[in-house]
């Protein structure tokens, strides 16, 4: 199943702009950051991360 150029050309660009387009957990830093200022904001981000690497240390004790 090969794809013709015009198909290869719609996905490059979809995926450019999806990759432009910011998550929830960015959306979430914005909107605490224009909340309660920049101190919101990076307790924010810090607990984004923290949530992150204490899911992703989970996955490797589980396996």
């Amino acid at each position: 199943m090969f794809l013709d150029l015009p198909h290869i050309i719609s996905y490059v660009v979809i995926v450019f702009f999806l990759n432009l387009s910011p998550g929830g957990d960015v959306l979430f830093v914005y909107g605490q950051t224009v909340k309660g200022g920049k101190s919101h904001g990076l307790a924010a981000a810090l607990g984004i991360s923290v949530g992150r690497f204490k899911g992703f240390s989970g996955l490797i004790q589980k396996n």
